[in-house]
């Protein structure tokens, strides 16, 4: 088995499906994190894949809205869905009831990734690597942006409109004692901050954009009762591909059944599968990617296009 990606999703892949022993390809060239924003877990189960100890927090969460603590209305929530992903969906804003969440007490490390492997090329059963390397496979999982994999592929993707926007993080050490978890969403238009996170000694800004704004003029400091004093000086970081537009459905399904077809490449992932989606949903994909995995060709087809993935 090859996984193209070592990811969040990567490394859940390679913790499934372990026994395979499977090849981890990464295009980054070394094992920096790129995920700097808030990673919440509702399901246990992932401590094992990622092979990291987890812990349960509490977490509670608020609206500010234009200098004020507000209830959720439709107003505020279709505005925060249409700030953060270009459309009206159900986002985590939708309750701000207390909620309880794992979360990884250190990072993951996925042994032996093979890092500087930029996709190519593709033929069956073989991915061609920037490097000049091909590795062969019996099932590849891919986790790299669907996109990218259809371009890679030649795959046509016709007049869909595919759209991604990059966020900015800007992570501030808290210099005075916390142990809470608390998240506060924006979903005001005017400023580019849609959620910060007070996660013990961290706090987390999301913005969207890829530079950081003029933080010292907006109001999220005193959102948590806090003063710039409090914080010292951020570490600042930017996501490219922050937040997708989800694409038409069909084309993407279809998309990845030709994939699998032609390929015997699954899918896997937030950006693989273009859905807006948590770590905790790729558990069931996990399972139905490892059942058609079993499954002779001519059903596979029947069970991709079935499928919740």
């Amino acid at each position: 088995m090859l996984i193209v990606g070592a990811g969040v999703a990567g490394a859940m892949a390679r913790g499934y499906f372990s026994s395979l022993h499977p090849i981890v390809c990464e295009a980054s060239k070394t094992s920096e994190k790129k995920h700097k924003a808030i990673m919440r877990y509702r399901d246990f189960s992932i401590a094992y894949l990622l092979g990291v100890p987890f812990e349960k927090v509490k977490i509670s969460k608020a609206i500010y809205y234009r200098g004020k603590f507000l209830e959720p209305n439709p107003a505020m929530l279709n505005s925060y869905s249409y700030k953060v992903s270009q459309g009206i969906f159900s986002r985590s804003i939708q309750s701000i009831e207390p909620v309880e969440r794992f979360i990884a007490k250190e990072e993951y490390v996925i042994p032996s990734v093979k890092y500087g492997k930029v996709l190519i090329g593709l033929k069956p059963n073989k991915c061609i690597f920037s490097d000049g390397t091909e590795v062969e496979y019996d099932t590849c999982i891919s986790t790299i942006p669907l996109p990218i994999m259809a371009s890679v592929a030649g795959i046509e993707l016709g007049n869909t409109e595919i759209k991604k926007y990059p966020i900015c993080v800007a992570n501030f050490p808290v210099k005075i004692p916390c142990d809470i978890f608390q998240t506060i969403y924006f979903p005001d238009l005017d400023t580019p901050i849609y959620r910060v996170s007070l996660e013990r000694q961290n706090l987390i800004v999301e913005c969207l954009g890829d530079t950081i704004p003029d933080l010292g003029k907006m109001d999220f400091v005193n959102a948590f009762g806090l003063t710039y004093s409090n914080l010292g000086t951020p570490e600042i970081s930017v996501q490219s591909m922050g937040k997708i537009v989800e694409m038409d459905d069909t084309i993407r399904r279809k998309t990845m059944t030709e994939l699998t077809m032609k390929y015997n490449i699954y899918s896997l992932g937030r950006y693989a599968t273009w859905r807006n989606i948590t770590a905790d949903n790729l558990l069931k994909d996990l399972e139905i990617i490892s059942k058609m995995i079993k499954l002779s060709k001519d059903s596979r087809e029947y069970e991709l296009k079935l499928g919740e993935v």
